[in-house]
């Protein structure tokens, strides 16, 4: 399931909106459990702290986009909860949007990891096995 989506920038046929939308899965990806579930998300910068938070409380298996900034007060946590490797994004134009359609302008700082050990084990950038999880 793709946790911070829209119908236009959905990576995974099951997503999660900030508000209601008839495609969509659920709304407002904090407000459920998802300990059970396997996700992907690529979360607002504002939210990384709370998902940050969610992960370590629910420990779902999960495909994590985030920047990769080590001064921020979060990146400890996200480091502590990276499990394996962490994959740099390829440098494609619009490669990845948020909600509001705002495309990541360059994809220099932004990093993949799994959350869960049991996910991927190759060491490299976006292999088959993140690929085939995210698809």
């Amino acid at each position: 399931m793709d946790l911070f989506a829209s119908p236009h920038n959905c990576q995974l046929q099951r997503f999660c909106t900030r508000t209601y939308h008839s495609q969509a899965w659920k709304v407002d990806a904090l407000s459920f459990n998802w300990e059970t579930l396997t996700v992907y998300a690529f979360p607002p910068l504002p939210l990384l702290p709370k998902v940050l938070l969610k992960v370590r409380q629910e420990k779902p298996k999960m495909i994590l986009i985030a920047l990769d900034w080590p001064h921020q007060h979060w990146y400890p946590i996200l480091k502590s909860l990276s499990q394996g490797p962490v994959w740099p994004l390829p440098q494609i134009p619009h490669l990845l949007t948020q909600q509001n359609n705002h495309s990541a302008q360059s994809t220099q700082n932004l990093k993949s990891g799994c959350m869960a050990d049991n996910i991927a084990t190759q060491t490299t950038p976006l292999s088959k096995a993140v690929l085939d999880f995210i698809l």
